[in-house]
Parts: structure tokens; C-alpha cells; sequence
């Protein structure tokens, strides 16, 4: 009712076997989130002009049991930076 699903991204598979699918919407206001505190620790809006912006994505590697593992974070500090 209020999320319009625009698209999916490639589902990701964490180190410890959760299957993570990526979904991207449209959020129309007045929304409340409500969070299960057993698998979220909190929820926060970042505008999407700072997410597709590469000056913000860092990129990571390591290694676990032999197997390298890569992913993207956009870290984001709030709308006073």
C-alpha cells in the first residue's frame, strides 16, 4: 500500500549462509517502519542521489575459509554529514 517495488537486485549470500535479497521501492509518505528487533537493529532513509553517486561506495575484500568474499558500502553519516 505504501511501497511501490521498482526492482531486485541479485540475491547475496552472507558469510554465515543468509540469503539477503536486495529490493528497491518507492516509499510514499506518511509511512511508519516498524522493526522486529530480533533481525533489525534500525532503519533510516538515505537519499538516493548519495547512494548512485561513486564518489560515496567503497569497495571490500577479504577472505574466509579459503574463499574470497566482495562487497559494496556506502557509508552514511546523516543529512549533516
Amino acid at each position: 500500500r505504501h511501497v511501490e517495488v521498482i526492482g531486485q537486485l541479485p540475491v547475496y549470500s552472507t558469510v554465515t549462509n543468509f540469503q539477503v535479497t536486495p529490493v528497491v521501492g518507492l516509499v510514499e509518505p506518511p509511512f511508519e517502519v516498524v522493526l522486529d528487533a530480533f533481525e533489525v537493529a534500525e532503519a533510516f532513509e538515505v537519499p538516493l542521489a548519495f547512494l548512485m553517486d561513486p564518489a560515496h561506495h567503497r569497495h571490500h575484500v577479504f577472505e574466509v575459509t579459503g574463499v574470497q568474499r566482495r562487497f559494496l558500502s556506502m557509508p552514511w553519516r546523516g543529512p549533516e554529514g
